[in-house]
């Protein structure tokens, strides 16, 4: 911990003021217990002091305690002086106090904390007592006091519910791979496949395994040339001898959709 007493301006007891000193060390320090010394309040103006010790709350976190009031007080004398010269009375006055502190909580017990507080508690007025000389007056008052105790919290706040864990980033799914077409070509009137018309086979199932393909589409034609019932059922010819080769190529039979369309559709 670290404590840090008033400021004074006179050799040689020159020094930075408390307030902003300790806020730069609980900035810097956070884990570093910060104690204010006393506070000469003649030496400070009203707001400036609400304003100091407002930041410094901020920068301990909470741990700074302090409070003011007024009312009326009551001070007695009983018998005070001398054997020559006794004092006596119970007179009031307003009076005023100035409270600041700070707290410590102590983790191994919950609700528990450890407090250093200061008050300084002054009359605004002189005051009269009697005497056995007669009436004595007394002129105002100021009474410094440090406390230091133990608070316990009743019921202190449930802890924060863990922070939820954050959501997967989510991950686009790759883009199908764009459909490829194949032209396989006849001799005129036939349906058996020629060397480059296999080549041609070979290429699209190889390309249908590595890209993952799920359904190919084989279609069969024909030209003009002849019946038209003929010319369908050439087709569906071709494109079954397609079909058989890429089964014959390790193409999925399952995979594979036949279709034949005669002279219609003509490329």
């Amino acid at each position: 911990s670290i404590v840090k007493g008033s400021h004074y301006s006179s050799h040689p007891f020159q020094s930075v003021q408390q307030f902003p000193f300790l806020a730069q060390v609980a900035a810097l320090c956070p884990k570093l217990r910060i104690v204010a010394g006393v506070v000469l309040l003649p030496l400070h103006k009203p707001l400036d002091l609400a304003e100091q010790l407002a930041s410094l709350d901020i920068m301990s976190d909470g741990k700074l305690v302090f409070g003011a009031g007024v009312g009326y007080q009551f001070l007695e004398w009983n018998n005070a002086g001398t054997s020559a010269l006794r004092i006596n009375g119970t007179p009031g006055t307003f009076a005023y106090q100035a409270i600041a502190g700070l707290s410590f909580p102590i983790p191994a017990a919950p609700g528990l904390s450890a407090t250093v507080e200061y008050r300084y508690l002054g009359t605004t007025s002189s005051v009269s007592y009697r005497s056995t000389a007669g009436s004595v007056k007394v002129g105002d008052e100021g009474n410094n006091m440090v406390m230091v105790g133990l608070r316990y919290e009743l019921f202190p706040p449930a802890p924060p519910a863990p922070a939820a864990a954050p959501a997967p980033t989510p991950v686009a799914a790759p883009a199908p791979a764009p459909a490829r077409t194949y032209l396989v070509f006849f001799d005129w009137d036939k349906a058996n496949l020629t060397p480059r018309a296999q080549q041609i086979v070979s290429e699209a199932a190889k390309a249908s395994q590595t890209t993952k393909v799920t359904r190919l589409n084989v279609n069969g034609y024909t030209d003009t040339s002849g019946a038209a019932g003929y010319n369908m059922k050439l087709s569906l010819r071709r494109a079954n001898n397609v079909a058989a080769q890429l089964v014959a190529d390790g193409v999925s039979k399952n995979d594979i959709v036949i279709k034949g369309f005669g002279e219609t559709h003509l490329l």
